[in-house]
């Protein structure tokens, strides 16, 4: 092989890919990713309401 690090890295990948997927069906999650979301939104709008 030439790149042996690259196996480690992409066996990674697929590790980290299947745990956002079980992360997106997983409703606690969601409902947090949601509120971060909302909140990173209702900070921008502020923000720009009073530039």
């Amino acid at each position: 092989m030439l790149f042996p690090g690259l196996a480690g890295l992409s066996g990674l990948a697929i590790v980290y890919r299947e745990s956002v997927k079980k992360a997106i069906t997983n409703p606690i999650v969601l409902l947090l990713m949601a509120l971060a979301f909302l909140e990173s939104l209702v900070t921008m709008l502020f923000v720009v309401d009073h530039l």
